[in-house]
């Protein structure tokens, strides 16, 4: 699935000036690389965000954040009392 151009272009215009970034088309989506590690991406309509957990945080029911197996990478988050 392709991803959104719309999106694609307002992710470029946030990380224009930022040190170290650049752009990869990857799995039919595409990634923001940060000093070569995928910090964004972008797959069809959504947008992939990698964040760090503290590993004292909860994971919390009311999140609005999906934190799923990612779909173009095949990998599963690693989160605090979530087996992976």
């Amino acid at each position: 699935m392709p991803y959104d151009p719309a999106l694609a272009q307002r992710v470029r215009d946030r990380l224009l000036d930022a040190a170290g970034v650049s752009e990869k088309k990857m799995f039919g989506g595409l990634a923001f690389l940060t000093s070569g590690n995928m910090t964004v991406g972008m797959h069809g309509d959504d947008l992939i965000v990698r964040i760090p957990v503290p590993s004292n945080a909860p994971e919390s029911a009311s999140t609005p954040v999906r934190s799923d197996q990612c779909s173009f990478c095949g990998s599963r988050p690693s989160l605090p009392g979530r087996r992976a």
